[in-house]
């Protein structure tokens, strides 16, 4: 698919792109049909680079349980050790 056309539209099913990712249900109301996975893949590629974001890393609460179980067992096993003595 060609960028140009891609682009065009893109920017005709969407319009003002500095604007269209405040209001969610401005996209939901908006579809661009393809024919197939691939061109899908290709339009929304293009739609996440048009949008210019700094990147973001979002962790599950379980990622941060396993790391404050993670301190805890290490805090634990330091005051084992510490409290052994050696004669």
């Amino acid at each position: 698919m060609e960028q140009r056309n891609l682009t065009c539209l893109i920017n005709f099913v969407y319009g003002s792109w500095p604007d269209i990712f405040e209001a969610p249900s401005y996209l939901c109301e908006r579809a661009i049909l393809a024919p197939t996975n691939e061109v899908a893949t290709t339009i929304n590629a293009q739609i996440i680079k048009q949008k210019a974001t700094e990147e973001m890393s979002y962790y599950s609460m379980i990622a941060l349980m396993i790391q404050l179980l993670t301190i805890a067992q290490l805090n634990l096993s330091t005051r084992r050790n510490s409290s052994i003595q050696y004669t």
